[in-house]
């Protein structure tokens, strides 16, 4: 038996709680293929399907409210203006290929033995909150927002987004989960959050990160994350330019002060826009980290990058976590004071021209200093002083010059720095070039 009534074509979350008209009846077998009911919808309610349900090409919105199916699901090619599966549990496969809908919803669908889900076709938000999937699964979703916050794939899968604004929070994976966009497909999925959801086993490609949140994720130091995937970086005025987290935008905002207001992203400024289940845009507040938290943060992306023996990849998220650091007032003085000299002189060892910047100051200071009171001759001009400091470091190289306590000092300082800067210089090439 199956009932009606009118509603508007895309479900509301308040239609959620509007009691179906099938309810908990028992059925060996239904099939509503091909059913057309413009602005009617046919619900059931914790009913029980011992052999399959058919809805294939249904032109109506289907509401499947805690019913326990025991063998197949299947609504291929269906075109409705609302899908529901809320509190479903499907034996075996559940089949949507070819859907349309404008809302699909399946809060604490159970799905054990389903390995393929989708291509589904979404004009709104497909929300599969706290979903369970038992085998390794392939999920193929077109939609506005694709919400996976609470969801738990046992066996991984893969998870094949369309110009969709994603959320996992909370997810889980008992093995590798592959999220990636479309090759073919511009804009890429934008992943909004991962927080709180065990990264470890996944796989990101082709999506962007842009306005990702991923503090309090687990296991975040074992993500692999992809050539494709697209961060933010720094705003323009800023002295570096590197790739950024959202994370460092939240701190940055929350920080206050006339910059920033610079650090911003779209859709990801002091609050973020994700859709819920009636389609009304609410905010949300972007955290507010403390530098230690984000250092944290830094460091776990900086080991995945460093996992694959990609150098390069991990300099920006290294220079991420020092600047973290350097602002981190829970450290020690003494310790902030180091960070701060070796962001100074060398970018923590990432900035070549800083670095080889700062030993030619070295030169020019000590040149001129020497010029005037660093011989005992008397005062000379300052080229000489200058190639008398270049070639300070090889004692070799000019014979006994008469000194006084003032030259001596300034000799001694830069026999012991230049080499240290030079070094420095070679370094930060050699982090940007090795693999």
């Amino acid at each position: 038996m199956v009932g009606g009534y009118t509603q508007p074509a895309f479900l509301t979350q308040d239609s959620l709680q509007t009691p179906s008209f099938t309810d908990s009846a028992f059925f060996e077998t239904v099939d509503i293929s091909y059913t057309a009911a413009k602005g009617v919808s046919i619900g059931f309610t914790r009913c029980t399907f011992a052999q399959s349900l058919d809805a294939d090409g249904i032109e109506a919105d289907l509401i499947l409210d805690h019913c326990q199916c025991d063998s197949d699901v299947r609504i291929r090619g269906a075109n409705c203006g609302g899908l529901i599966l809320r509190g479903c549990s499907v034996g075996r496969e559940l089949d949507l290929a070819k859907t349309r809908c404008g809302g699909f919803h399946a809060h604490y669908l159970r799905a054990p033995a389903a390995y393929q889900f989708g291509p589904l076709f979404v004009k709104g938000a497909c929300l599969l909150l706290q979903a369970q999937f038992g085998a390794r699964i392939h999920i193929e979703v077109e939609a506005d927002d694709l919400d996976l916050s609470g969801a738990q794939f046992r066996e991984g899968g893969h998870i094949l987004v369309d110009r969709a604004q994603v959320h996992l929070n909370q997810l889980s994976a008992g093995a590798a989960l592959h999220v990636s966009g479309r090759a073919d497909r511009t804009p890429q999925p934008a992943i909004l959050s991962l927080q709180d959801a065990d990264a470890g086993a996944m796989t990101l490609a082709r999506v962007d990160l842009r306005g990702c949140l991923f503090y309090g994720s687990h296991n975040l130091g074992k993500v692999t994350i992809e050539p494709t995937v697209t961060f933010g970086t720094t705003p323009r005025w800023y002295y570096t330019r590197r790739d950024c987290i959202a994370d460092e935008f939240a701190w940055r905002q929350h920080g206050g002060g006339f910059r920033s207001s610079a650090w911003s992203l779209p859709g990801c400024r002091r609050a973020s826009l994700k859709q819920t289940g009636d389609g009304t845009p609410t905010p949300v507040e972007l955290p507010a980290l403390r530098a230690s938290q984000m250092a944290c943060v830094y460091r776990e992306l900086r080991r995945s990058f460093e996992a694959k023996s990609d150098e390069p990849g991990a300099a920006d998220f290294y220079y991420g976590e020092m600047e973290m650091r350097r602002y981190n007032r829970e450290a020690g003085l003494a310790e902030r004071l180091i960070v701060w000299i070796y962001w100074l002189i060398s970018g923590y060892g990432l900035r070549s021209l800083r670095a080889f910047v700062c030993p030619t100051l070295l030169m020019v200071i000590c040149g001129i200093i020497m010029s005037f009171d660093g011989f005992s001759t008397g005062p000379a001009n300052w080229q000489t002083g200058i190639l008398y400091c270049i070639s300070a470091p090889f004692p070799s190289v000019h014979g006994e010059i008469s000194l006084t306590t003032l030259g001596r000092i300034v000799t001694v300082v830069v026999r012991v720095l230049s080499p240290i800067l030079f070094a420095m210089g070679l370094l930060a090439i050699r982090g940007r070039v090795k693999r």
